[in-house]
């Protein structure tokens, strides 16, 4: 098996497994399926799928979250098998507890259709009170700001930018009730900073990693 292969394989077997789920239950033909279970079955397409998401050493990014909680929520909803479903559970559980710290909403509210107990559903819905709907890109820097603090205990699944405390407030007021641009870009330096769309990713990215 190449890298590629192996790193794609996960993914790309849960959305095969999500389309042929969603065209059996859109159409009612038999053979979406039938496929579906010989992907199971003769493929090990649920073991990849166990080992869907990728983490360090490997490489990983946020559109593969994307790509595949948008496969992950019709699956959930769809499958009813007690076997499938508590593998499935397992898995989407792996997922998540990558991304949670983030607090993505819409991440959350999928993994919540299976395991509710577990999902950090306060958290996903004050995410989404924070998101702005503006769609400017602000100039800002943050070097300054004292609510912008690092969590010391946090430990990443792979190397990368530390972790606040906290999501910092995205609506255009900090804490203080001062005014602040609603764009989620965070400034390291006068000169350096990055730039995140507020509204990317299914509003699966709140300013809860900025680099220091």
């Amino acid at each position: 098996m190449t890298r590629s292969i192996f790193l794609e394989n996960g993914l790309n077997s849960l959305q095969m497994l999500s389309f042929l789920r969603v065209a059996h239950h859109l159409t009612g033909d038999a053979k979406y399926l039938a496929h579906y279970k010989k992907l199971i079955l003769e493929h090990r397409y649920l073991s990849n799928v166990l080992l869907q998401k990728k983490v360090f050493p490997d490489e990983e990014n946020h559109s593969d979250d994307q790509l595949g909680f948008v496969a992950w929520y019709p699956l959930l909803q769809l499958e009813q098998d007690p076997t499938l479903r508590a593998a499935l559970r397992s898995a989407v559980r792996r997922h998540y507890l990558v991304v949670a710290p983030e607090n993505p909403s819409f991440y959350t509210f999928t993994y919540a259709t299976i395991d509710p107990g577990h999902a950090h559903l306060a958290a996903a819905i004050q995410n989404l009170r924070e998101t702005p709907t503006d769609r400017r890109t602000w100039r800002m820097r943050n070097s300054h700001r004292a609510d912008v603090v690092f969590d010391p205990t946090f430990r990443p699944l792979r190397p990368g930018p530390s972790s606040l405390t906290c999501s910092r407030p995205t609506n255009g007021m900090s804490k203080s009730g001062t005014r602040i641009p609603t764009s989620r870009t965070a400034a390291v330096t006068d000169g350096t900073r990055m730039t995140v769309r507020p509204t990317c990713c299914l509003i699966g990215w709140p300013l809860s990693r900025i680099p220091r």
